[in-house]
């Protein structure tokens, strides 16, 4: 099969970006072996939860102890307060840094204000993008407070941008590779279609039609699946959430009594009882994504996607992947600095072009 065949160059590519990945983790951790982990998604975005799987093998291999595992709305404040400086905290990565998704900068800004020393945070490798001139100064007022702290930025585009907007961080800032080349991934079984089309279809989408030009090729076209409630660990985490995520926020007034004193129990049961538990069910609904990861890459000879991790997850597995961009280019910039001698990688710059070198990567018989 033509452009489908193992490069046994390629594992030496994917290990060496796994093991860059740890270098520029162990490097920010500065010695500590124990850790809590934040930001953690409790949502259904595949590539977010194929991050956190990659942050938390490598955190294995660095033989560091992930003390907490925790999301943003179950988050033990008081916590962060008392942690010893021999704990390290580590925010979880992505592509929100820099107000496209302002509720995770907003987060990252308290973790930064409520941490006694701000020089054992660690962001997870990030892309940075500005959707305007006032989301760079609010980045500015939240983050230049705090240079001590380590800032993983995953292309160096992001980290120009990251460097002009902040230019108090200096130092602090180090280019990383995606947390997500941490982890290794399996085939799920043999390919059922020729070609699956991955592309997104939230605010982050270009809007092109990769169908179209599809027509005659046995294909799929998605994204991410979701399975809504059906995952038990997705429901526990939900319900958690409903149950004490809003337990920082202490009501006023005589006819709120009750629930003023539920919200405080909640609390201590949050710093508590309940961190074990979030911790695990955490870690099995990032196995859930993975294997959803897993068998939704499986099902195509070819990968045609304007998703980040759709594209990292198929070189993971040497499927060979069209990459075209998201609409603020993270997928492109990545690209340049990490994945482009992988001899799975291709980029196409428009839906046409992308289904031709699909075409081209198909067997011929």
């Amino acid at each position: 099969m033509r452009g489908c065949r193992p490069d046994p160059g390629d594992a030496a590519v994917l290990a060496a970006l796994r093991a860059a990945f740890d270098e520029a983790l162990g490097a920010a951790l500065d010695g500590r072996s124990r850790a809590v982990v934040l930001d953690a998604p409790d949502h259904r975005n595949a590539g977010d939860l194929l991050i956190l799987r990659g942050a938390l093998d490598s955190l294995g291999r660095l033989g560091v102890h992930v003390r907490l595992l925790q999301d943003r709305r179950l988050t033990s404040w008081e916590t962060l307060r008392r942690l010893p400086s021999s704990v390290a905290v580590v925010l979880h990565g992505g592509g929100n840094l820099g107000g496209l998704y302002p509720v995770h900068d907003e987060y990252r800004g308290r973790v930064l204000e409520t941490v006694p020393d701000s020089s054992r945070v660690v962001l997870l490798p990030q892309s940075v993008s500005f959707p305007d001139r006032p989301a760079e100064l609010a980045a500015r007022q939240r983050y230049g407070r705090f240079p001590q702290a380590t800032y993983l930025i995953r292309d160096t585009r992001s980290l120009q941008r990251l460097g002009e907007a902040v230019p108090e961080l200096g130092a602090g800032l180090r280019l990383a590779p995606d947390a997500a080349f941490g982890t290794t991934l399996a085939r799920r079984g043999p390919p059922s279609h020729d070609l699956l089309v991955l592309q997104r279809s939230d605010k982050e989408s270009t809007g092109l039609d990769l169908a179209e030009p599809a027509v005659g090729l046995d294909f799929r076209q998605t994204d991410w699946p979701s399975f809504g409630q059906a995952r038990p660990a997705f429901r526990a985490i939900r319900r958690l959430a409903r149950l004490c995520g809003s337990a920082d926020v202490l009501p006023s007034g005589p006819e709120a009594a009750v629930r003023r004193r539920w919200a405080r129990a909640s609390r201590r049961l949050q710093e508590g009882l309940w961190a074990v538990p979030q911790r695990a069910l955490l870690r099995r609904h990032t196995a859930d994504h993975v294997r959803v990861i897993e068998e939704t890459l499986s099902d195509g000879r070819v990968v045609v996607t304007d998703r980040l991790h759709a594209h990292i997850g198929a070189s993971l597995l040497g499927i060979p992947s069209v990459a075209l961009d998201n609409v603020d280019g993270k997928v492109s910039a990545l690209i340049q600095d990490w994945t482009a001698p992988l001899s799975t990688t291709h980029r196409a710059g428009s839906a046409a072009e992308a289904l031709a070198v699909a075409r081209s990567l198909l067997p011929t018989t």
